[in-house]
């Protein structure tokens, strides 16, 4: 093993694994890309009493975390101290299966990826000429999923395989088991404000409508843009083993059982056809 991981996290393993701070808790919140990050950023933000600030500079509130909250000298001295054992630490996670999709989806509609996914697939990727889940676990199978797209990259951050200065986080928080229910929770038991999620700016300005559909979509290269097929069906047992495979780390640390029927059943508590998760956690 290199020396390098015996010793302190460097500042670019501090970053990339995505950290915000709750100052009056002195609480590290550890978060990822696909895991509901909107929301988790905005609640960090609504405790600090930056939200309002960070909305008036831009909707898209990871603009204002980029630009001013993450080079502030306030989040720079916590983000220093974090390997000393200073802080708190919570993480929040989502089912990698569920992520997966998720992933692609957001691939699917921006199209930032299409030249190496083109690559792997071999044939044109454009903007009218998309492509499937089966094709983009392709991808990801090419992938370092270690250094690759934020959203696409495991969940498991450097700081937590460091070997000397691990941080361990006290609570994880899964999404799929209700994230607002478990941030209310975390105020009640830190003393901290209470958040009503129901003000509109925890809300999204787009909902992704889950629709059933006849047979499975793992080979669709047409997502109707406002009723994505529920995560399940995107999935064959041969996809559900690559995926199982290529996040393992993730299912493993987590506690995640690797197969289909924890997010079956979460699409099954929701009724087909009516708003699913938000944008800001789909």
């Amino acid at each position: 093993m290199r020396i390098r991981h015996f010793l302190p996290p460097t500042y670019r393993e501090l970053r990339r694994s995505h950290v915000a701070f709750v100052e009056s808790a002195n609480l590290a919140v550890m978060w990822s890309y696909k895991a509901a990050c909107t929301t988790v950023i905005k609640w960090v933000f609504q405790q600090n009493g930056l939200l309002s600030e960070a909305m008036a500079y831009n909707s898209w509130v990871h603009k204002y975390r980029l630009h001013h909250y993450q080079k502030s000298e306030r989040y720079l001295s916590r983000l220093k101290r974090l390997s000393s054992g200073a802080f708190d630490v919570v993480k929040i996670v989502r089912d990698p299966l569920d992520r997966a999709v998720s992933s692609y989806i957001h691939a699917y509609r921006h199209g930032y990826d299409d030249d190496g996914i083109a690559k792997v697939v071999q044939r044109p990727v454009a903007r009218r000429q998309r492509f499937s889940f089966r094709e983009f676990v392709a991808y990801l199978e090419q992938s370092d999923l270690l250094y690759c797209n934020p959203h696409h990259r495991m969940q498991v951050a450097p700081i937590e395989r460091h070997v000397l200065f691990r941080t361990r986080p006290s609570k994880i928080i899964k999404i799929e088991h209700g994230l607002n229910a478990a941030l209310s929770e975390l105020e009640r038991g830190l003393g901290l404000p209470a958040t009503d999620f129901t003000n509109p700016v925890f809300e999204s300005d787009h909902h992704t409508l889950r629709a059933a559909q006849a047979g499975s979509a793992a080979d669709l290269v047409h997502i109707p843009k406002n009723a994505v097929p529920p995560a399940a069906m995107f999935y064959d047992r041969e996809l559900a083993e690559k995926v199982a495979r290529l996040y393992a780390e993730d299912f493993l640390h987590y506690g995640y059982p690797g197969n289909l029927p924890q997010i079956v059943a979460a699409e099954q508590d929701r009724e087909v056809g009516a708003p699913a998760l938000p944008r800001a956690q789909l």
